[in-house]
């Protein structure tokens, strides 16, 4: 009996060690599994934030490649505009230069010459402000945009005179001396009457062979002698100021 007792004894003990190790191991087991799911959910956030920094950096990286083309762009402009106003300079134009060279200025060279002829005028020209007109005109007929405001300034007075102020008609089209009541309207408001004009020259003029000042003359396009002269001096001038 005493060894029955005994023995239950002894077992009893062995399997309170056993469950003792069995809920240490238990234990460990889930704080392992714990330290796991952690670890996880670590890398997870760590892949998500890495995703993150790359797009941003993706993002930056594009932005400065997009400035830095700008800027490459914004310096190729500033040295065409800079041998533009240079070959002007060497160059003038006469009543003998072909019109058609599209020069590389901007609305605020424009605008800076309508101010300089404008400035001591007691009449108030319509054509200030409207610099970027003659940059258009150029662009769409690939005439010098200084010999079309130069024609502008001698036939409108510069943007002063009736036909300019009522008709937006900037280059005397069609206001033959005998009746320049005829001169054609030529647009609702300022900038479509200097692109318009420009193009009206192009066509009738310029495409037609009459290329320089001299050959508009002489093709009937005045009848004043100092026409062209006027304007390659007035173009000239303008050169001067830039």
């Amino acid at each position: 009996m005493r060894n029955i007792k005994a023995t239950l004894i002894f077992m009893t003990a062995i399997m309170m060690v056993l469950m003792v190790g069995m809920v240490s191991l238990y234990y460990k087991v889930s704080l392992l599994d714990s330290r796991i799911s952690s670890l996880e959910t670590r890398l997870i956030e760590s892949e998500s934030t890495d995703k993150e920094m790359l797009d941003n950096l993706k993002s930056i990286r594009d932005r400065q490649e997009e400035v830095k083309k700008l800027e490459t762009e914004r310096t190729e402009r500033e040295r065409k505009h800079s041998v533009a106003i240079n070959e002007l300079k060497n160059n003038g134009i006469g009543i003998h230069t072909d019109l058609g060279d599209q020069v590389a200025l901007n609305a605020d060279d424009m605008n800076k010459l309508i101010d300089k002829w404008t400035e001591h005028m007691s009449t108030q020209s319509v054509l200030k402000g409207h610099g970027e007109a003659f940059i258009v005109a150029s662009r769409e007929t690939g005439l010098n945009p200084i010999y079309i405001l130069a024609h502008a300034i001698e036939e409108s007075g510069c943007g002063t005179s009736y036909l300019a102020v009522t008709r937006n008609n900037f280059f005397g089209i069609n206001a033959v001396d005998s009746n320049p009541g005829k001169a054609y309207m030529m647009g609702d408001g300022v900038d479509e009457g200097v692109i318009a004009g420009a193009m009206w020259i192009k066509r009738n003029y310029y495409d037609q062979g009459y290329t320089t000042l001299a050959a508009m003359k002489d093709a009937g396009y005045a009848s004043n002698d100092s026409w062209s002269h006027n304007i390659a001096d007035i173009a000239n001038t303008s050169i001067r100021y830039l």
